[in-house]
């Protein structure tokens, strides 16, 4: 087994290059988005760390006294000749929200961030629905979790772990699992160790800021996987990484 020692991370953007893998995805959800539809559910539920791709397609009739909207050949992205609906880009756009979380642009493309159930309407004025006619063509992809890393051991102290697209802050305990987007944080008395689907490991020592940044590296110019921020505001910081390997390709990058 290599064994690199402790290092002083010195780097506020030091790189760890490590393997990933991919969690199943369930196949894409198609559905029809009615030109008078305010907003209904997709059925599809984002977890912390999943992303969803949207994309529509086909036109629909957007009742409106604007000759330049008026008519059964509005795209996906609206109108942006008339611009009093609720969400801004264009009135009989496809829009949509997570949850009961505030409405946005879908368009022809939109990816989005869980968690939550996504929905999705027409960019109109309240009430005036009814003299909408057609529907956009949608098709909902979920993309694969890239599992990054597991906890292997907390030391002592704590490790904490922001999920991607969220704000919520949660502890980690042994077994948990880690992926692309991720932020991990220790306390700082904090030493764990990470485990790595190539068989490596890596112990990040107190008062670190880990992002998972990507999947691999492979030469000496690529630099995804676990990105170390220090700490400091202006002092060396202290957290400490020691990294072992029995394969693959794992590097630091100052």
């Amino acid at each position: 087994m290599k064994r690199f020692g402790w290092c002083s991370l010195q780097a506020v953007a030091a790189v760890l290059a490590v393997s990933a893998v991919s969690v199943a995805a369930p196949a894409p959800t198609r559905l029809s988005v009615n030109a008078g539809t305010t907003f209904a559910s997709t059925g599809v539920t984002l977890r912390q760390g999943e992303t969803a791709v949207i994309v529509a397609t086909g036109t629909i009739s957007y009742g409106s006294q604007n000759p330049a909207c008026a008519g059964s050949s509005i795209p996906p992205e609206g109108c942006a000749a008339e611009s009093i609906c609720p969400v801004s880009g264009g009135c009989g756009a496809l829009i949509g929200r997570l949850g009961d979380g505030p409405a946005f642009l879908v368009g022809k493309k939109k990816t989005v961030d869980g968690p939550g159930t996504i929905w999705l309407g027409i960019n109109d004025v309240k009430g005036a629905f009814a003299d909408n006619t057609g529907a956009f063509d949608v098709t909902v992809t979920v993309q694969p979790r890239v599992e990054v890393a597991k906890v292997l051991q907390i030391k002592s102290g704590h490790l904490y772990l922001q999920r991607s697209g969220t704000d919520r802050v949660v502890g980690l305990h042994s077994g948990d699992l880690i992926y692309l987007g991720d932020e991990l944080l220790t306390s700082q008395d904090g030493r764990v160790a990470l485990e790595f689907e190539i068989g490596g490991r890596v112990k990040i020592g107190p008062g670190a800021h880990v992002t998972v940044t990507g999947e691999r590296s492979v030469g000496d110019s690529e630099d995804t996987g676990l990105k170390f921020h220090w700490n400091g505001s202006g002092r060396s910081s202290s957290a400490s990484i020691e990294i072992q390997t029995n394969g693959g390709v794992i590097g630091i990058k100052g």
